[in-house]
């Protein structure tokens, strides 16, 4: 067995490099010395540098533009427009007559309720007389046909009368009770005949035109007042189709 070779020594300055190998019996190798590491600036530089390939720059993409004002929504074009009301009423009386008195003229302003003309009441106030007369005519037959009903079930119950008879009785009651509530009936009827002498307002508005002068005989029906009505309005445009 061979003793191992000593190296011969060195000197300072090869010493100093030998610092930086190092020898081992099969074989050596060599390390470089130790470096300081490079700062902020010269760091990235050196990372930059070490093989990496630069960052691609994104694509230009084309894009329009617009600029917005606040008249951007405004048109030149101007159509003529008419404000008018919703509902315009043509009112006319209820019942046929003639027209003795007109309260309004065109333009005037009205409300709800008060009249706006009159027809002649003096042949309604006759009708209407007539129809109280023959109300007060059925209640009083009705009042004595109630009384002999009574009196013919006392002789019922004596025997003095047949079943037959007191049948009859108790039918001229129930007639008599029936031509009291026609008559009743007839009367409510002619005294709302009478209250349609007189043509009111059936909404606030303006009288636009006046359709039947004083003294003019109308039927039931025709138009005499025209009004607008002031509670809704629209705008009529005429705009061309082209």
């Amino acid at each position: 067995m061979n003793p191992t070779p000593r190296l011969p020594a060195l000197p300072r300055a090869e010493a100093v490099l030998a610092g930086a190998f190092s020898v081992t019996r099969s074989s050596f190798s060599v390390q470089p010395p130790m470096r300081a590491r490079p700062h902020g600036t010269a760091a990235a530089f050196l990372l930059a540098g070490c093989g990496n390939k630069p960052a691609e720059e994104a694509p230009v993409r084309p894009f329009k533009l617009w600029k917005v004002s606040g008249d951007a929504g405004e048109s030149d074009n101007e159509y003529p427009a008419e404000i008018r009301p919703r509902i315009e009423s043509r009112l006319g009386f209820r019942i046929p007559g003639k027209i003795v008195q007109r309260m309004v003229d065109v333009g005037a302003t009205v409300k709800k309720g008060p009249p706006l003309a009159r027809l002649d009441p003096q042949d309604l106030a006759l009708e209407q007389e007539a129809a109280r007369a023959a109300l007060a005519s059925a209640q009083a037959d009705r009042e004595v046909a109630a009384s002999d009903l009574k009196r013919y079930t006392d002789l019922l119950h004596n025997g003095f009368i047949s079943p037959a008879d007191f049948e009859h009785r108790s039918a001229t009651l129930k007639t008599a009770e029936a031509r009291a509530m026609q008559a009743e009936a007839n009367y409510r009827c002619q005294a709302n005949q009478t209250a349609y002498a007189l043509l009111a307002a059936d909404a606030d508005g303006i009288v636009t035109l006046i359709e039947a002068e004083t003294g003019q005989v109308v039927s039931a029906g025709q138009p005499v007042i025209r009004l607008a009505h002031t509670a809704e309005k629209e705008a009529a445009f005429a705009v061309p189709e082209d």
